[in-house]
């Protein structure tokens, strides 16, 4: 049987907190994807990790996972306002996780990736 969170009810960040690969079985290595709210995931890892993604429809590529951070340095609330500013953004055609792929952090070791969270200048999602 799936495991579901029931986001009216349960979907709090203890609840989250609280999810537990042991108890649900999870041995693969890569995990599973929990749905919680309008395609936002939660991907429980069997060491316990918990990082949240949302699956979205990019109008130009389809379908596709967007990583948004760990739990708990990304709470519940917090992942659900992006949730909803990204489907926002979806509605008028633009895909707002398109900008992170060309941000780059030059350091002393080269380049490094920015994390869709730390774009909160470049990205949509985050433009008030």
């Amino acid at each position: 049987m799936a495991f579901k969170l029931d986001v009216v009810k349960e979907s709090t960040n203890d609840k989250i907190a609280a999810l537990d690969a042991k108890t649900l079985n999870i041995t693969h290595k890569d995990g599973k994807m929990i749905p919680v709210y309008k395609g936002l995931h939660i991907k429980l890892s069997p060491t316990n990790s918990k990082i949240w993604y949302l699956r979205y429809n990019s109008p130009s590529k389809g379908w596709r996972p967007q990583r948004l951070g760990r739990f708990p340095e990304i709470k519940f609330e917090e992942a659900v306002r992006i949730a909803d500013e990204a489907y926002g953004w979806l509605e008028k055609g633009i895909d707002p996780f398109a900008t992170k792929k060309s941000l780059t952090i030059k350091g002393n070791r080269g380049k490094a990736s920015v994390t869709f969270p730390l774009c909160q200048d470049s990205c949509p999602v985050f433009i008030s």
